[in-house]
């Protein structure tokens, strides 16, 4: 089978802009579930998992979506992407929101992690 190189460039294309977008959300949401630990960590000092998600699940769907372009710039056609992006955040499982923030603690911003505790890094 011959691909042109017109419907290969497009595959190209296609496929940088997707690992784009999907690094741009995965920021994103990380900035959410650090948002999320800094709340949790306000109102009970200890942080964990489960707290963490029970305060994404109860955020409103436009509290999730500022975090989806913090900038508060949205050019035309961002909609979808706000939208998928406040759908995926509403669907976070208890894994990935583990994973992200032993992300966060690579990244400095928490400590701990022992039996799912975590504390803001000082």
């Amino acid at each position: 089978m011959r691909i042109t190189r017109r419907r290969l460039k497009r595959i190209l294309r296609e496929s940088i802009l997707k690992e784009s977008v999907m690094g741009h959300m995965d920021g994103n949401i990380n900035n959410l579930i650090l948002h999320a630990t800094q709340e949790v960590a306000e109102e009970y000092a200890d942080i964990t998992v489960d707290d963490v998600l029970t305060s994404i699940q109860s955020m409103s769907p436009e509290e999730i979506a500022d975090h989806a372009d913090p900038s508060g710039v949205r050019p035309e056609g961002s909609q979808d992407y706000i939208d998928y992006f406040v759908e995926t955040a509403q669907q976070l499982s208890y894994e990935e929101i583990v994973e992200q923030m032993y992300r966060l603690v690579e990244l400095g911003f928490l400590s701990g992690g022992y039996e799912d505790f975590f504390e803001l890094a000082e």
